[in-house]
């Protein structure tokens, strides 16, 4: 096959721009989905490791990389399974390998080349990959190293309605560890990619101010508006948020919002200040030293105090939590773990005491969080200033 045909999937040629959720519930699977059908972008969900070259032998890799992209973060969160077989997904992705090689980059480039052929993409349109995680510092890392020209989206949203979101769903208890983490994330980031090249989308105005953010994402990537950016898709079918009844799972929510509602588009009832009237004087101010107070100023959030201490939490949002934690026990020992559970939340002493030791939890995680964040940042900062002074010397 002629190089020329494989287009702008040339390992020369195709750019990357990374998409990171930077702070949680910030519509980032959502935001993802809107831009699933654009004729130039192809895109896919990373979670472990992206780079598979140390696997010499092609069936070997072809069968990892199906594995990742069967079980994504897509096929567990939502009604979709991946819609093709490993057979189909063979043919392109080893064309690709068989035209330029094995590598890291070339294995990258070859899976989102075959997912583009299998969603029958014009492929001499397609210009960017989208490389989206929830945390992966290193895999953007990694990206970033072979793809120097790498851009980077960022899915942001108001710490303190992020920390409530969180508070509903009972994904925290109240713990909110990724907070420390966030913000020193910006600043590495800037340092990496440069300013110019990194823009943020706020959950806020994604969902207010939505042909504002269309506008800022075409300039950005250089792109066409396009009327698939009106709904959001999933393999080409229509997405409305909704994670459906999956039983392997074991999801009781119908909704990934913690709103409950469920669109295809944009909608501004995805927006609540309910924060304002539950989060206490204790979560406002975890918030603040684990880097929240930075962002808020630095992301044009407004300033806001309360009068209450304590946050107002409802324990029975962390029932079903507690019964898949203790399932191994009798359902007469879960429900008198749950009896003790709520007796402590409604005493204020105890209550006091079950949020300051979450919130140290959640200071502990966050600092681990931090560590392994500025390892990895350090790392490749480091690796491109020896790389520069091994070029400059040999120029």
């Amino acid at each position: 096959m002629n190089q020329n045909q494989f287009y702008n999937f040339h390992p020369d040629k195709i750019s990357v721009v990374a998409m990171e959720s930077l702070i949680g519930r910030s519509s980032s699977l959502f935001f993802y989905c809107l831009l699933d059908g654009h004729p130039e972008l192809i895109s896919n969900f990373v979670v472990g490791e992206i780079y598979l070259s140390k696997l010499k032998n092609n069936n070997q890799i072809i069968n990892c990389v199906y594995r990742t992209l069967r079980d994504s973060h897509f096929c567990q969160t939502t009604t979709y399974n991946f819609p093709f077989s490993i057979s189909d997904f063979s043919v392109p992705f080893q064309m690709y390998i068989d035209e330029f090689g094995i590598s890291n980059k070339n294995i990258f480039i070859a899976t989102h080349y075959a997912l583009a052929v299998l969603l029958k993409k014009d492929i001499s349109k397609v210009k960017w990959i989208i490389l989206h995680t929830h945390g992966a510092t290193e895999q953007i890392l990694k990206v970033k190293a072979d793809f120097p020209n790498e851009k980077l989206m960022l899915s942001v949203r108001d710490p303190r309605a992020s920390m409530w979101a969180h508070h509903k769903r009972a994904e925290n208890v109240p713990i909110f560890s990724g907070m420390l983490a966030s913000y020193p994330k910006i600043t590495n980031y800037k340092k990496v990619y440069g300013s110019e090249n990194i823009l943020y989308i706020k959950h806020e105005e994604l969902h207010t101010e939505y042909s504002n953010v269309r506008k800022n994402i075409c300039k950005f990537l250089s792109i066409e508006d396009n009327n698939s950016f009106d709904n959001a898709t999933l393999f080409n079918q229509m997405w409305d948020g909704s994670t459906g009844s999956k039983e392997k799972f074991k999801r009781r929510e119908t909704s990934l919002s913690t709103s409950g509602l469920c669109s295809s588009k944009p909608d501004s009832r995805f927006v609540s200040d309910e924060w304002k009237e539950n989060l206490g004087k204790l979560d406002l101010f975890i918030i603040n030293i684990l880097g929240g107070q930075q962002m808020i100023r630095d992301l044009n959030y407004p300033e806001f105090e309360t009068k209450k201490i304590f946050g107002t939490y409802k324990p029975l949002g962390y029932i079903p939590r507690l019964k898949r934690v203790f399932a191994l026990f009798p359902e007469k020992t879960q429900n008198r773990i749950i009896e003790w559970y709520l007796f402590l939340e409604k005493n204020m002493m105890f209550s006091f005491m079950f949020q300051s030791v979450a919130h140290f939890l959640a200071f502990i995680v966050g600092i681990t969080r931090f560590t392994r964040s500025t390892y990895y940042f350090k790392k490749y900062l480091l690796k491109y200033y020896f790389d520069q002074v091994i070029k400059t010397k040999q120029s």
